[in-house]
Parts: C-alpha cells; structure tokens; sequence
C-alpha cells in the first residue's frame, strides 16, 4: 500500500464522453448547503478513462455517492471499489486517487471546507451502504431545474432555496450513522467484487467465510443483518446476473456458461438457471438473445 501511495499525483483526466452537471451555489438560495460547508457539488456520469489525484486537497472533505457503476480509491488507509448504493466521506488532507473501475460510474458528490459539523470525521475514510441515493438525486435534480438559466421567474429563489434544505438534510442524515459503521460492511462488500471477478471458483459460504478470517456463521448472521440475504442467496444472485448477461449476448455454449458460473456441469447450471429465471437456458435464449446477426 505504501508504494502506491507515494505515486499519488495531481491528476485530473476526465474524457470528452463524461457527463457532468454542477450545483450553482452563488447566492441566498445556496446557504442551507454553504452552511454545512458544501462550496462544490454535482452529478457526474463518468466514462472508462476518468481519474482524479491529489495528494494534498487542503481542508476539503469528499463525498461520493455512488449510483451506479463501479468506481476504485485509493488513500492511505487502503483501497475501496465502490460499489452502487453506497457513500464514501474522504477526510480532509488524505492523500487520494480515484478513478472509474470498469466502463462507467454515477456518482453525486460534494465538496466541503472543515466547518464543525465534519470535524467528527476528521482522519477518517468512511464507507458504508446508504438508502439516501434516490431521494438525494431527486433533489439535486430539482435544485438543478430551478436554477437552470439564471432565471427570474417569480418564486424561483424560493424553489431552489427549498431544494437546498432538502439536499442539506438528505446528505446530513445519510451520514449520521457513520460512526456506527464497522469494518465489516467494508469486507463484505470487497469480498463480493472479489466473488464477481472470480465466479468460475468453486465459491461456497465456508470458503467465503474463510477468506474474511471467520466463522460461518459469522458470515450468515452479517449478511443477514446487511442485506437481508444468506451468502448462498448473495452467490446465486450473482452467479445468474453473469449467466442471463452471457446466455443474451453471446452464443458461448451451456457448458461453457456454466463452467464461467461456477457450476461443475451444464446440467446442474440448467436446473438453477430455470429455477431462478423460470426458463431453460436454451429457452431464455431464444427468447431473450441479444445476439447481433
């Protein structure tokens, strides 16, 4: 970790095909956000090929609500995919990288000076799953409308202020419970990047469990509590998210799909594909083939 660290650059790359929409906070209608410290934000659609560094951004912290996509950082204190559905809070002075992990990335994110609100995150990255990604685009989007043009239209101060607040108590409430936050949510979600790109091991919940160090049980009762899922529920998900993509859009064999998948024979794949999906392979296929002629 060290040795990638100190390769930490200024870096700012960001492709012609990402897209990428600023929060205007100029003005009375920003100060529920200015108030909270935020002073630079947006929503940003990032391509294969983005990535940011600093080693040093001064008292700014960085917060990143991941939509959609896949995105990797890098900081003193480790690494992190970060996956849809979840936020990251870069402390202030962390040396940072981070960069679109695979095709593309969604993101929501702020930028905060150090007021005393964020100070109880000083030192600290912090990563966790958040419910907040819906209702925090909802208004980002609405603020964005009201604001577009610089209009003058009666009342629009007023809508973009509203806006602001509801911004302001969605990104506040969605970090409340940071402090509660194990390791363990971290691990388990590693542990699943690692699963997806690596789905044709023979990957069972005692085999999981042994790479986080516990028991399984262990594992049952933390995947439970995060997703509401066993480990077995959470593989099989995964397993037939790879396998509809591949029976769509190639003309790879079932033997050859399922071996990809993690199953021992086509046979075995066959029964759980038609399980989970309520067709056959072959049928799903002719159904539902997205391959081009």
């Amino acid at each position: 970790m060290l040795n990638k660290i100190k390769y930490i650059r200024k870096i700012s790359n960001i492709p012609n095909s990402c897209v990428e929409k600023y929060l205007d906070l100029k003005g009375k209608k920003a100060n529920p956000l200015k108030e909270l410290g935020v002073y630079y934000s947006g929503i940003s659609q990032l391509k294969s090929g983005y990535r940011i560094g600093n080693p040093d951004h001064g008292d700014t912290y960085i917060i990143i609500f991941t939509k959609s996509g896949t995105g990797y950082l890098l900081t003193s204190q480790g690494e992190i995919i970060m996956t849809a559905g979840t936020v990251t809070v870069i402390p202030a002075w962390e040396p940072c990288f981070w960069e679109v992990y695979r095709d593309e990335w969604t993101i929501l994110w702020f930028h905060c000076h150090e007021t005393p609100w964020w100070r109880e995150f000083k030192g600290r990255v912090l990563y966790k799953p958040t419910a907040f990604i819906p209702r925090l685009e909802n208004a980002m989007t609405g603020y964005l409308q009201e604001t577009a043009g610089n209009q003058a239209e009666p009342g629009l101060e007023t809508a973009a202020g509203l806006y602001a607040r509801i911004i302001t108590s969605h990104l506040s409430r969605s970090l409340q419970d940071l402090d509660s936050v194990s390791g363990s949510q971290l691990e388990l979600e590693n542990l699943r990047d690692e699963i997806k790109s690596s789905l044709s091991k023979n990957w069972n919940t005692k085999l999981m469990a042994k790479k986080l160090n516990i028991s399984p049980s262990t594992l049952q009762r933390r995947c439970l509590d995060n997703y509401r899922k066993t480990p077995r529920q959470i593989l099989i998900e995964m397993r037939m998210e790879y396998a509809e993509t591949l029976v769509e859009c190639t003309d790879y064999p079932l033997k050859t799909i399922a071996q990809s998948t993690g199953y021992s024979d086509e046979f075995i794949f066959s029964s759980a594909f038609k399980k989970h999906f309520g067709l056959s392979p072959k049928l799903y296929r002719r159904k539902h083939t997205k391959i081009l002629p």
